[in-house]
Protein backbone atom coordinates (compact mmCIF):
# COMPACT_ATOMS: atom_id res chain seq x y z
CA UNK A 1 0.00 0.00 0.00
CA UNK A 2 1.41 3.06 -0.79
CA UNK A 3 2.27 6.03 2.00
CA UNK A 4 -0.43 8.19 0.52
CA UNK A 5 -3.11 5.75 0.56
CA UNK A 6 -2.26 4.66 3.80
CA UNK A 7 -2.39 8.54 5.28
CA UNK A 8 -5.83 9.06 3.69
CA UNK A 9 -7.38 5.77 5.37
CA UNK A 10 -6.00 6.61 8.56
CA UNK A 11 -7.57 10.39 8.44
CA UNK A 12 -10.72 8.62 7.57
CA UNK A 13 -10.82 6.38 10.52
CA UNK A 14 -9.56 9.00 12.52
CA UNK A 15 -12.99 10.88 11.86
CA UNK A 16 -11.80 14.54 12.04
CA UNK A 17 -13.32 16.02 9.41
CA UNK A 18 -16.05 18.95 10.67
CA UNK A 19 -17.91 20.83 8.42
CA UNK A 20 -19.83 24.48 9.81
CA UNK A 21 -22.86 24.58 8.40
CA UNK A 22 -25.23 27.95 7.64
CA UNK A 23 -26.93 29.63 11.00
CA UNK A 24 -30.80 28.48 10.32
CA UNK A 25 -28.90 24.85 9.90
CA UNK A 26 -27.52 24.79 13.54
CA UNK A 27 -24.32 26.16 14.90
CA UNK A 28 -21.91 23.39 16.27
CA UNK A 29 -19.67 21.30 14.26
CA UNK A 30 -20.65 17.66 12.94
CA UNK A 31 -18.56 14.82 12.71
CA UNK A 32 -19.02 13.16 9.85
CA UNK A 33 -17.26 9.57 9.69
CA UNK A 34 -16.30 8.81 6.02
CA UNK A 35 -16.49 5.33 5.17
CA UNK A 36 -13.51 3.65 3.34
CA UNK A 37 -13.45 0.23 1.32
CA UNK A 38 -9.96 -1.04 0.22
CA UNK A 39 -10.20 -2.52 -3.08
CA UNK A 40 -7.11 -4.84 -4.40
CA UNK A 41 -7.34 -4.41 -8.04
CA UNK A 42 -4.73 -6.17 -9.35
CA UNK A 43 -6.15 -10.20 -8.31
CA UNK A 44 -5.52 -11.66 -11.50
CA UNK A 45 -2.18 -10.92 -11.25
CA UNK A 46 -2.23 -12.86 -8.30
CA UNK A 47 -4.02 -15.74 -10.04
CA UNK A 48 -1.63 -15.54 -12.75
CA UNK A 49 1.10 -15.84 -10.55
CA UNK A 50 -1.03 -18.93 -8.54
CA UNK A 51 -1.00 -20.74 -11.89
CA UNK A 52 2.39 -20.27 -13.08
CA UNK A 53 3.46 -21.62 -10.09
CA UNK A 54 0.39 -24.59 -9.89
CA UNK A 55 1.92 -25.62 -13.85
CA UNK A 56 5.91 -25.64 -12.25
CA UNK A 57 4.64 -27.97 -9.62
CA UNK A 58 1.86 -29.92 -11.11
CA UNK A 59 3.01 -29.84 -15.07
CA UNK A 60 0.56 -32.92 -15.06
CA UNK A 61 -2.60 -30.80 -13.71
CA UNK A 62 -5.69 -30.50 -16.05
CA UNK A 63 -5.86 -26.63 -16.92
CA UNK A 64 -9.38 -26.06 -16.32
CA UNK A 65 -8.68 -27.93 -12.40
CA UNK A 66 -5.53 -25.77 -12.22
CA UNK A 67 -7.20 -22.23 -13.32
CA UNK A 68 -9.71 -23.33 -10.50
CA UNK A 69 -6.85 -24.40 -7.80
CA UNK A 70 -4.95 -21.04 -8.85
CA UNK A 71 -8.03 -18.93 -7.68
CA UNK A 72 -8.19 -20.88 -4.72
CA UNK A 73 -4.14 -20.42 -3.56
CA UNK A 74 -4.64 -16.98 -4.58
CA UNK A 75 -7.53 -16.06 -2.25
CA UNK A 76 -5.65 -18.07 0.59
CA UNK A 77 -2.76 -15.80 -0.11
CA UNK A 78 -4.10 -12.70 -0.24
CA UNK A 79 -5.86 -13.54 2.89
CA UNK A 80 -2.64 -13.99 4.52
CA UNK A 81 -0.79 -11.05 3.15
CA UNK A 82 -3.43 -8.78 4.58
CA UNK A 83 -3.34 -10.68 8.09
CA UNK A 84 0.56 -10.44 8.19
CA UNK A 85 0.59 -6.51 6.46
CA UNK A 86 2.67 -4.48 9.66
CA UNK A 87 2.28 -1.20 8.46
CA UNK A 88 -1.40 -1.17 8.73
CA UNK A 89 -4.42 -2.78 10.53
CA UNK A 90 -7.18 -3.55 7.76
CA UNK A 91 -9.36 -4.39 10.35
CA UNK A 92 -10.07 -1.32 10.64
CA UNK A 93 -11.72 -1.04 7.23
CA UNK A 94 -13.59 -3.25 4.79
CA UNK A 95 -11.71 -4.40 1.63
CA UNK A 96 -12.19 -6.69 -1.28
CA UNK A 97 -10.55 -7.87 -4.12
CA UNK A 98 -11.01 -7.70 -8.15
CA UNK A 99 -9.91 -7.90 -11.42
CA UNK A 100 -9.35 -4.44 -13.88
CA UNK A 101 -7.83 -6.04 -16.54
CA UNK A 102 -9.82 -5.99 -19.45
CA UNK A 103 -8.42 -9.36 -20.78
CA UNK A 104 -9.11 -11.39 -17.33
CA UNK A 105 -10.66 -15.09 -18.66
CA UNK A 106 -13.00 -15.38 -16.26
CA UNK A 107 -15.93 -12.79 -16.79
CA UNK A 108 -18.15 -15.19 -14.31
CA UNK A 109 -15.24 -14.74 -12.09
CA UNK A 110 -15.06 -10.96 -12.36
CA UNK A 111 -18.72 -10.27 -12.01
CA UNK A 112 -18.86 -11.67 -8.80
CA UNK A 113 -15.96 -10.09 -7.54
CA UNK A 114 -17.33 -6.70 -8.53
CA UNK A 115 -21.35 -8.12 -6.87
CA UNK A 116 -19.14 -8.88 -3.62
CA UNK A 117 -17.46 -5.27 -3.79
CA UNK A 118 -21.42 -4.06 -4.67
CA UNK A 119 -22.35 -6.09 -0.91
CA UNK A 120 -19.59 -4.49 0.13
CA UNK A 121 -20.59 -0.82 -0.43
CA UNK A 122 -23.94 -1.04 0.11
CA UNK A 123 -23.68 -2.59 3.90
CA UNK A 124 -21.47 0.31 4.84
CA UNK A 125 -23.82 2.89 3.07
CA UNK A 126 -27.05 1.33 4.47
CA UNK A 127 -27.58 4.60 6.53
CA UNK A 128 -27.22 7.08 4.35
CA UNK A 129 -28.84 4.99 1.65
CA UNK A 130 -32.27 6.36 0.72
CA UNK A 131 -30.31 9.72 0.31
CA UNK A 132 -28.09 8.09 -2.56
CA UNK A 133 -31.50 6.86 -4.41
CA UNK A 134 -31.11 9.44 -7.11
CA UNK A 135 -27.72 9.84 -7.70
CA UNK A 136 -27.13 6.24 -7.97
CA UNK A 137 -29.82 5.72 -10.16
CA UNK A 138 -28.17 8.03 -13.02
CA UNK A 139 -24.99 6.61 -12.44
CA UNK A 140 -26.10 3.30 -13.01
CA UNK A 141 -27.85 4.26 -16.23
CA UNK A 142 -24.10 4.65 -17.36
CA UNK A 143 -22.78 1.67 -16.04
CA UNK A 144 -25.99 0.60 -18.54
CA UNK A 145 -24.37 1.62 -21.25
CA UNK A 146 -20.86 -0.12 -20.58
CA UNK A 147 -22.81 -3.03 -20.07
CA UNK A 148 -23.64 -2.66 -23.55
CA UNK A 149 -20.41 -1.95 -24.75
CA UNK A 150 -18.72 -4.61 -23.05
CA UNK A 151 -21.39 -7.03 -24.31
CA UNK A 152 -20.96 -5.48 -28.06
CA UNK A 153 -17.01 -6.56 -26.95
CA UNK A 154 -17.44 -9.53 -26.04
CA UNK A 155 -19.13 -10.38 -28.78
CA UNK A 156 -16.53 -9.36 -31.53
CA UNK A 157 -14.26 -11.12 -29.81
CA UNK A 158 -15.86 -14.45 -29.91
CA UNK A 159 -18.30 -14.94 -32.91
CA UNK A 160 -19.92 -11.74 -34.28
CA UNK A 161 -17.17 -11.50 -36.57
CA UNK A 162 -18.65 -11.85 -40.07
CA UNK A 163 -22.15 -13.18 -39.18
CA UNK A 164 -23.12 -16.33 -40.60
CA UNK A 165 -19.62 -17.21 -42.14
CA UNK A 166 -18.23 -17.72 -38.60
CA UNK A 167 -15.87 -21.07 -38.51
CA UNK A 168 -16.36 -21.38 -34.95
CA UNK A 169 -19.75 -22.47 -34.96
CA UNK A 170 -19.22 -25.27 -38.13
CA UNK A 171 -20.72 -28.43 -37.36
CA UNK A 172 -22.80 -27.13 -34.53
CA UNK A 173 -26.54 -27.27 -34.14
CA UNK A 174 -27.89 -23.53 -34.49
CA UNK A 175 -29.31 -23.24 -31.32
CA UNK A 176 -26.82 -24.19 -29.43
CA UNK A 177 -24.70 -21.65 -31.08
CA UNK A 178 -27.72 -18.89 -30.43
CA UNK A 179 -27.49 -20.90 -26.47
CA UNK A 180 -23.75 -19.82 -26.03
CA UNK A 181 -24.38 -16.36 -27.45
CA UNK A 182 -27.26 -15.78 -24.88
CA UNK A 183 -25.33 -16.96 -21.90
CA UNK A 184 -22.05 -14.90 -22.74
CA UNK A 185 -24.23 -11.84 -23.30
CA UNK A 186 -26.46 -11.98 -20.14
CA UNK A 187 -23.37 -12.55 -18.26
CA UNK A 188 -22.32 -9.05 -18.58
CA UNK A 189 -25.34 -7.59 -16.98
CA UNK A 190 -25.04 -9.35 -13.55
CA UNK A 191 -28.80 -9.45 -12.66
CA UNK A 192 -30.36 -10.73 -9.47
CA UNK A 193 -31.69 -14.02 -10.99
CA UNK A 194 -32.24 -16.95 -8.20
CA UNK A 195 -34.52 -18.85 -10.61
CA UNK A 196 -32.52 -18.36 -13.52
CA UNK A 197 -35.38 -17.16 -15.33
CA UNK A 198 -33.64 -15.25 -18.05
CA UNK A 199 -31.47 -18.15 -18.88
CA UNK A 200 -34.36 -20.46 -18.85
CA UNK A 201 -36.79 -21.87 -21.46
CA UNK A 202 -39.53 -19.88 -21.50
CA UNK A 203 -37.52 -16.51 -21.91
CA UNK A 204 -35.72 -18.02 -24.82
CA UNK A 205 -38.67 -18.94 -26.35
CA UNK A 206 -39.98 -15.87 -26.06
CA UNK A 207 -37.05 -14.45 -27.93
CA UNK A 208 -37.36 -16.61 -30.55
CA UNK A 209 -41.13 -15.48 -30.70
CA UNK A 210 -39.29 -11.86 -31.34
CA UNK A 211 -37.20 -13.03 -34.37
CA UNK A 212 -40.14 -15.75 -35.90
CA UNK A 213 -41.58 -13.55 -38.36
CA UNK A 214 -38.43 -12.93 -40.07
CA UNK A 215 -37.18 -16.46 -40.89
CA UNK A 216 -40.35 -17.28 -41.75
CA UNK A 217 -40.84 -14.48 -44.16
CA UNK A 218 -37.18 -14.65 -45.47
CA UNK A 219 -36.41 -14.60 -48.60
CA UNK A 220 -34.68 -17.78 -48.47
CA UNK A 221 -36.76 -19.60 -46.48
CA UNK A 222 -37.74 -22.27 -49.66
CA UNK A 223 -34.09 -23.53 -49.22
CA UNK A 224 -33.57 -23.39 -45.71
CA UNK A 225 -36.85 -24.15 -43.93
CA UNK A 226 -38.18 -26.94 -44.69
CA UNK A 227 -41.72 -26.95 -43.93
CA UNK A 228 -43.78 -29.16 -41.73
CA UNK A 229 -46.75 -29.08 -40.14
CA UNK A 230 -46.01 -31.91 -37.48
CA UNK A 231 -43.62 -31.23 -34.40
CA UNK A 232 -44.02 -34.24 -33.31
CA UNK A 233 -42.09 -35.25 -36.29
CA UNK A 234 -38.72 -33.71 -35.11
CA UNK A 235 -39.01 -33.27 -31.33
CA UNK A 236 -36.53 -36.35 -32.07
CA UNK A 237 -33.78 -33.74 -32.31
CA UNK A 238 -34.64 -31.29 -29.93
CA UNK A 239 -35.02 -31.94 -25.40
CA UNK A 240 -38.52 -32.92 -25.50
CA UNK A 241 -38.64 -30.28 -22.83
CA UNK A 242 -37.63 -27.40 -24.91
CA UNK A 243 -40.04 -28.63 -27.33
CA UNK A 244 -43.02 -28.39 -25.31
CA UNK A 245 -42.00 -24.98 -24.79
CA UNK A 246 -41.20 -23.77 -28.32
CA UNK A 247 -44.89 -25.56 -29.05
CA UNK A 248 -46.25 -24.14 -26.48
CA UNK A 249 -45.17 -20.30 -27.61
CA UNK A 250 -46.78 -20.87 -30.93
CA UNK A 251 -43.69 -21.02 -32.68
CA UNK A 252 -43.55 -22.43 -36.28
CA UNK A 253 -42.50 -26.12 -36.84
CA UNK A 254 -40.25 -24.71 -40.30
CA UNK A 255 -38.28 -22.42 -37.83
CA UNK A 256 -37.91 -25.23 -34.51
CA UNK A 257 -36.82 -27.39 -37.52
CA UNK A 258 -34.55 -24.76 -38.64
CA UNK A 259 -32.64 -23.70 -35.36
CA UNK A 260 -32.20 -27.31 -35.08
CA UNK A 261 -30.26 -27.84 -38.56
CA UNK A 262 -26.54 -27.76 -38.22
CA UNK A 263 -25.02 -24.36 -38.43
CA UNK A 264 -24.61 -23.21 -41.88
CA UNK A 265 -22.89 -20.35 -43.71
CA UNK A 266 -25.03 -18.02 -44.90
CA UNK A 267 -27.06 -14.77 -44.52
CA UNK A 268 -30.33 -16.32 -43.27
CA UNK A 269 -27.89 -17.17 -40.26
CA UNK A 270 -26.58 -13.87 -40.11
CA UNK A 271 -30.38 -12.21 -39.67
CA UNK A 272 -30.88 -14.84 -37.44
CA UNK A 273 -28.13 -13.99 -34.98
CA UNK A 274 -28.19 -9.98 -35.93
CA UNK A 275 -31.93 -9.90 -34.52
CA UNK A 276 -30.88 -11.89 -31.54
CA UNK A 277 -28.34 -10.16 -30.05
CA UNK A 278 -29.67 -6.95 -31.02
CA UNK A 279 -33.32 -8.23 -29.34
CA UNK A 280 -32.02 -9.52 -26.36
CA UNK A 281 -29.36 -6.59 -25.32
CA UNK A 282 -31.81 -4.05 -25.51
CA UNK A 283 -34.44 -5.83 -23.94
CA UNK A 284 -31.61 -6.71 -20.87
CA UNK A 285 -31.01 -2.89 -21.13
CA UNK A 286 -34.35 -1.97 -20.92
CA UNK A 287 -34.74 -4.71 -17.51
CA UNK A 288 -31.80 -3.46 -16.08
CA UNK A 289 -33.05 -0.06 -15.79
CA UNK A 290 -36.80 -0.98 -14.70
CA UNK A 291 -34.89 -2.82 -11.87
CA UNK A 292 -33.13 0.26 -10.49
CA UNK A 293 -36.24 1.65 -9.07
CA UNK A 294 -36.71 -1.63 -6.83
CA UNK A 295 -36.26 -2.41 -3.83
CA UNK A 296 -32.60 -3.74 -3.11
CA UNK A 297 -31.56 -6.85 -4.07
CA UNK A 298 -33.52 -5.61 -6.98
CA UNK A 299 -34.61 -9.67 -7.84
CA UNK A 300 -35.62 -10.20 -11.42
CA UNK A 301 -38.99 -11.82 -11.87
CA UNK A 302 -41.48 -13.39 -14.57
CA UNK A 303 -43.61 -10.31 -14.16
CA UNK A 304 -40.78 -7.64 -14.86
CA UNK A 305 -39.43 -9.76 -17.79
CA UNK A 306 -42.92 -9.94 -19.24
CA UNK A 307 -43.49 -6.97 -18.94
CA UNK A 308 -40.51 -5.70 -20.43
CA UNK A 309 -40.96 -7.98 -23.20
CA UNK A 310 -44.26 -6.51 -23.96
CA UNK A 311 -43.02 -2.97 -23.85
CA UNK A 312 -40.30 -4.00 -26.21
CA UNK A 313 -42.70 -5.94 -28.88
CA UNK A 314 -45.58 -3.32 -28.71
CA UNK A 315 -42.30 0.00 -29.70
CA UNK A 316 -41.79 0.41 -33.35
CA UNK A 317 -37.95 0.58 -33.25
CA UNK A 318 -38.35 -3.36 -32.50
CA UNK A 319 -39.89 -3.62 -36.05
CA UNK A 320 -37.80 -0.76 -37.61
CA UNK A 321 -34.60 -2.57 -36.75
CA UNK A 322 -35.68 -5.42 -37.77
CA UNK A 323 -35.88 -4.89 -40.91
CA UNK A 324 -32.68 -2.85 -40.84
CA UNK A 325 -31.07 -5.57 -40.21
CA UNK A 326 -32.01 -7.21 -42.75
CA UNK A 327 -31.00 -4.87 -44.99
CA UNK A 328 -27.67 -4.99 -43.66
CA UNK A 329 -27.41 -8.52 -43.67
CA UNK A 330 -28.64 -9.02 -47.31
CA UNK A 331 -26.45 -5.91 -48.80
CA UNK A 332 -24.23 -5.96 -51.35
CA UNK A 333 -20.80 -8.62 -51.12
CA UNK A 334 -18.89 -5.76 -51.33
CA UNK A 335 -20.00 -4.10 -48.11
CA UNK A 336 -18.06 -6.02 -45.93
CA UNK A 337 -18.63 -6.25 -41.57
CA UNK A 338 -22.29 -6.39 -40.97
CA UNK A 339 -21.57 -6.75 -37.26
CA UNK A 340 -20.26 -3.45 -37.01
CA UNK A 341 -23.43 -1.65 -38.80
CA UNK A 342 -25.43 -4.21 -36.44
CA UNK A 343 -23.42 -3.48 -33.11
CA UNK A 344 -24.19 0.77 -33.76
CA UNK A 345 -27.82 -0.08 -34.41
CA UNK A 346 -27.69 -1.02 -30.60
CA UNK A 347 -25.58 1.91 -29.66
CA UNK A 348 -28.00 4.46 -31.62
CA UNK A 349 -31.12 3.17 -30.16
CA UNK A 350 -29.61 3.85 -26.71
CA UNK A 351 -28.24 7.15 -27.61
CA UNK A 352 -24.75 6.13 -27.26
CA UNK A 353 -22.01 7.17 -29.72
CA UNK A 354 -21.62 4.87 -32.58
CA UNK A 355 -18.69 3.70 -33.99
CA UNK A 356 -19.08 3.92 -37.81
Amino acid sequence: METGDQQLIELANECKTKYTFPQPVRTDFFKVQVTVIVVFTKYDLLCAEKSKQRRKKFPSEEAAVRKGNADTDATADLEKRVDDYTDFDFNSVKWVSVSTFAKYSDAARRLGMLRTLTKVTRKCLHDVEGDLLVPWVAAQQINAQQKVNYSIDEGFKKYWMDLGKCTIFEGQVLWDCISRIHRDVLVVWNFYDLNQLLSGQEFCADMVKLIEPLLIHSESQSDILPQTSDLVSIASTIAAAFAQVLAAAGIAASVVKFLYERYQKSSLTALCFGTYIVDLTLILHNLFIDTLFQEPPRPVTRDLIDATLQAYKASEASRVWHELIRKIVYQPSTLLRPEEKIADLIREELGMKTVN
